[in-house]
């Protein structure tokens, strides 16, 4: 039977933030969460987010947080407080964005998880 995620995070691969800079961030949480099936977390890259100036971004749904300027050296600290502990790293990181109601949810208005690119789940 097929579990729904908990969460889904989107690590940008768009042009500005780099591809490889998407697939690295995915790289190194799929490190640091090999139990994110058990934790109901789905792992994915994203073309452009549309935060370019703020940019690598990790953004996680259902929740609207994005993690702006991520680097390798800050995942620990998403994935210890942030994931595993329910609390969002304050420290400049992450700025919740405004829940969109449910009829722009489904247009794919802004408020919406980022496309994720075929083949990179």
């Amino acid at each position: 039977m097929h579990r729904p995620h908990r969460l889904h995070l989107f690590a940008c691969a768009g042009p500005r933030c780099g591809a490889e800079h998407g697939e690295s961030l995915k790289a190194r949480l799929v490190e640091l969460l090999p139990d994110r099936k058990e934790l109901g977390i789905r792992l994915s890259t994203s073309s452009c987010q549309g935060l370019c100036s703020r940019g690598p971004n990790l953004s996680i749904y259902p929740e609207g947080w994005v993690y702006h300027r991520v680097e390798l050296g800050d995942l620990d600290r998403i994935v210890q407080e942030h994931l595993r502990g329910g609390c969002p790293v304050q420290a400049g990181l992450a700025d919740p964005l405004a829940p969109a109601d449910e009829s722009l949810r489904r247009t794919g208005a802004p408020g919406t998880p980022p496309a994720a690119d075929p083949g990179r789940e």
